[in-house]
């Protein structure tokens, strides 16, 4: 009955109850012993005998009863700890070879928490070394093991710390199934040489990737493509449109229309009926190829793809993008899914996941871009009476926490730069530009920098000084330019109004920012970004060929879900 005591626990509270399961046997073994003694006077028929046997018994009650609730302790913590031992978690987590989570709720995080430094009295220089980041990414095969990581597992306390603090709202499986329409002509084929593909995409803006890291991305999930239209909730349509745009090969904007025409809306003559063809046409499509300014929407034809569709009876079109633009995507605000800006990581998901928890300077703001010079032309957004006042304070009264910059050709940050003092920076802000959005709030969202937003326009408002311009549309409250409402609350993070910031500059962060949100609610902000942090990258390396994707598309789809149930109920 004695417990060995070779057992090794693995933590104090294991310990403690090993210590007493021992005792337990200890006492339980006594009173057996004392019982088997009596249970050599049974012949006697005394009645003490008989007696001291009852109250042997009843002695014992107690003891068996603690002895059981201990046994039920250990094994709970026994349990437990298998579940989040390195071994175990190293099913749920990645390495240099495999850095990829398919599934971001399963994703094992560094054992420390979101770490802060202290705050003081006097802010504390942002001079740190900047340190750049590997040059190569890793390749990754998704279905290999990956290998034994030596990336401390997430500990109990954390786990149940970061489980009480996150804010997210309660996540909703799309079980939706799509058909995914991709044209040879606008897809594989122009990725034949895919050399000469990966160099466009290499020198083109960021953002002109996103439409071959979705097409991919959602080619992979299996779980959710019908086998033929007429199964399908959604028609998914992709296209390479930036891509085949390459020396003005989209210039026979006709023959583009024609593509996506045939493929996409049923001949008559090879409809099975017109009942069928009426609920095909009548599905969602969603179009895959965001864009970034008006001017590049024309050039690759995207207005000229959607009216060709609406001409064919496709009504009830809809489309990814940047911002809900329609001057972008060709299709009314509430028809725009908004999506993140692209952003090409080198480190590997959990060396990202581990930096973003680096020690932030106490209340340090950063802000680098450009000054947009036609902004306040066409939308009131002046970067230069934003960045002034902060500027200007900072620099009377040596606020060494504030660092915030106009940037140009002749002074423009580098990447590595600029990625590492959105690492070391607590609070980013998020100003407007020619438009609502920017690459500024992924880029943040990534780095474990707390965005701040300044003004409403990403609500999709347009307080003064904003007002209505070119370019760009003001949605209305109901469709924010933000991605990912439907799992992420964006009214638990700082905002501060733009007129105010020109006014009253560094005060206005003090009373707005830094003294409302204390430690228990940049913990809640932080565990909300790391656990959606995947969510914000398309994938790693060259869109034409990489192995490794981020989650982005997996949150993309759960966002539609969300809208589809949304535009059907009305709301």
């Amino acid at each position: 009955m004695r417990l060995k005591q070779e057992t090794k626990p693995k933590n104090g509270l294991v310990k403690k109850s090993v210590e007493a399961l021992a005792l337990g046997a200890d006492e339980l073994d006594g009173e057996i012993e004392s019982l088997l003694a009596l249970s050599d006077t049974t012949s006697n028929t005394n009645g003490e005998s008989r007696r001291s046997s009852t109250q042997g018994w009843q002695r014992l009650l107690p003891v068996i009863g603690l002895t059981v609730l201990v046994a039920c302790v250990v094994f709970k913590e026994y349990i437990f700890e298998k579940e989040l031992s390195p071994d175990m978690a190293n099913n749920n987590k990645t390495d240099h070879t495999n850095n990829i989570i398919l599934n971001h709720t399963t994703t094992t995080i560094s054992s420390q928490e979101p770490a802060v430094a202290k705050e003081s009295a006097a802010p504390i220089p942002i001079q740190l070394p900047i340190t750049a980041p590997p040059t190569t990414v890793a390749p990754v095969a998704p279905p290999k093991t990956p290998a034994p990581s030596t990336a401390a597992p997430i500990s109990t306390t954390s786990f149940f710390l970061l489980d009480n603090l996150s804010g997210l709202k309660e996540k909703k499986q799309n079980n939706l199934k799509f058909f995914l329409v991709a044209p040879p002509e606008t897809t594989s084929q122009l990725v034949a040489d895919p050399t000469r593909a990966a160099n466009y995409y290499k020198n083109a803006l960021n953002e002109e990737s996103a439409e071959i890291w979705l097409h991919r991305s959602f080619a992979r999930m299996t779980a959710f493509q019908a086998n033929t239209p007429h199964d399908a909730d959604v028609i998914l349509v992709a296209g390479y449109l930036h891509l085949k745009n390459v020396n003005g090969k989209n210039a026979d904007k006709d023959a583009l229309e024609q593509i996506y025409e045939k493929h996409l809306i049923p001949d008559d003559d090879n409809s099975a009926n017109s009942t069928q063809k009426a609920s095909r046409m009548n599905k969602p499509h969603l179009l895959l190829f965001p864009t970034w300014n008006p001017g590049v929407a024309k050039n690759i034809g995207i207005p000229n793809i959607v009216n060709r569709l609406k001409k064919g009876g496709l009504q009830n079109l809809w489309s990814v993008g940047f911002e809900r633009n329609p001057g972008w995507q060709g299709v009314p605000v509430k028809k725009i899914l908004p999506i993140p800006y692209v952003v090409h990581p080198h480190d590997p998901l959990q060396e990202l996941l581990e930096k973003a928890e680096h020690a932030k300077v106490s209340n340090s703001v950063f802000y680098a871009g450009d000054s947009r010079k036609h902004a306040e032309e066409w939308g009131g957004c002046s970067r230069t009476n934003q960045i002034l006042p902060l500027q200007s304070a900072a620099k009377a009264q040596n606020l060494t926490n504030i660092d915030v910059r106009l940037v140009g050709r002749g002074n423009r940050l580098s990447q590595e730069e600029y990625n590492h003092r959105m690492l070391v920076s607590e609070y980013c802000l998020i100003l407007c530009g020619d438009t609502p959005t920017s690459r500024s709030l992924t880029s943040s969202m990534v780095a474990g920098c707390i965005p701040i937003q300044v003004g409403n326009r990403l609500q999709g408002k347009c307080d003064p000084p904003c007002r209505a311009g070119w370019g760009w549309s003001v949605s209305g409250a109901d469709n924010p330019h933000l991605p990912y409402t439907d799992v992420i609350p964006w009214d638990s993070f700082p905002e501060i109004g733009e007129q105010e910031l020109i006014d009253r500059g560094p005060a206005v962060l003090e009373e707005s920012v830094f003294q409302v949100f204390q430690q228990d609610r940049k913990n809640k902000i932080h565990s909300i970004m790391q656990e959606t942090l995947s969510g914000w990258i398309y994938g790693w390396g060259d869109p034409v060929t990489s192995t490794e994707f981020g989650d982005a598309v997996e949150y993309i789809w759960n966002s539609f879900g969300a809208a589809i149930e949304k535009a059907q109920s009305g709301r």
